[in-house]
């Protein structure tokens, strides 16, 4: 494996910190990418989608629907953490992005978008992504759908295919639904510099429209592609000025990175038994994923 899940995990966690911070006042007030977080952490104690358990460590400011032009957008961040947890299985993957979709905003053209997202996302976490086949592999996981998402996915295919500049891709989609602009340009900007994550987060906050949307989705899938070691501290501190925030933001991300790994692969310790056993040993379960 090129890098390790949990570098990926990390690298994803805090790309999500990144892409929202220098255009929102503080990370730590980022609504956007705390609903993220917030997911990674229920995942993570939960060990299954549990939408309760993921709502009751938001904020109350952040269970209200943030939309674009009526489209409700908490679903299409909240897919990224749910397509990290269920990124190796395709039929559970599609299954737990559904219901994200129908606890958020149950709209054809947000499922749509949400089903691609989580399935880049999954496909970032393989050792077998090639650019070239992203978006085929992801349309076909949307199947049959009444919005035009393949075909805006297929527009982006193309102007990869094409080299087109970021200007051109802007304005090859400028008459459409503005989610599938601020979408569109966010895997435009992550396909195309896959291998680059400063320079993906860069081209991101080139988009005029909801550029904060646009650099955590290209930010997240960049960062679970490149992993943790794909982004220098020195862009951490270009983001985070403050030293505290850069402190902060790495241990918050790498600690939940951890959690969210043991708990993807089925390692846990049940408290009760832990403390029935004090002082006699401690008790600890590791296997591969659904064995437990």
């Amino acid at each position: 494996m090129r890098y390790s899940l949990v570098s990926r995990f990390h690298g994803a966690f805090l790309g999500a910190v990144l892409g929202e911070s220098g255009i929102a006042d503080n990370y730590v007030s980022g609504k956007s990418s705390r609903i993220i977080i917030a997911g990674g952490e229920s995942l993570a104690a939960c060990g299954k989608l549990d939408i309760d358990d993921w709502l009751g460590r938001l904020p109350l400011e952040s269970n209200q629907l943030y939309t674009i032009n009526g489209y409700g957008v908490q679903g299409i961040l909240a897919a990224l953490p749910v397509a990290l947890f269920y990124h190796e299985n395709p039929v559970q993957l599609r299954q737990n992005l559904l219901r994200v979709a129908r606890i958020w905003q149950d709209k054809p053209l947000v499922s749509d978008w949400i089903l691609a997202l989580g399935c880049a996302i999954a496909l970032s976490c393989g050792d077998k992504f090639t650019p070239e086949a992203v978006i085929p592999q992801i349309v076909s996981f949307l199947g049959e759908t009444t919005t035009k998402t393949p075909q805006i996915l297929f527009k982006i295919h193309n102007s990869l295919n094409c080299r087109c500049t970021l200007e051109e891709v802007r304005i090859c989609l400028q008459r459409e639904e503005k989610l599938h602009q601020i979408l569109g340009l966010a895997f435009y900007c992550f396909l195309s510099s896959h291998e680059d994550f400063r320079l993906a987060v860069i081209r991101s906050r080139g988009v005029i429209s909801h550029t904060d949307l646009t650099s955590i989705i290209t930010a997240t899938l960049s960062g679970a592609y490149n992993s943790v070691s794909g982004i220098s501290v020195g862009w951490w501190i270009k983001f985070l000025p403050n030293k505290q925030d850069v402190v902060t933001a790495h241990q918050q991300t790498l600690e939940l990175a951890h959690s969210f790994t043991a708990s993807w692969s089925g390692t846990y310790q049940n408290k009760q038994v832990l403390l029935r056993n004090s002082g006699k040993s401690s008790l600890m379960a590791i296997a591969t994923p659904k064995l437990l």
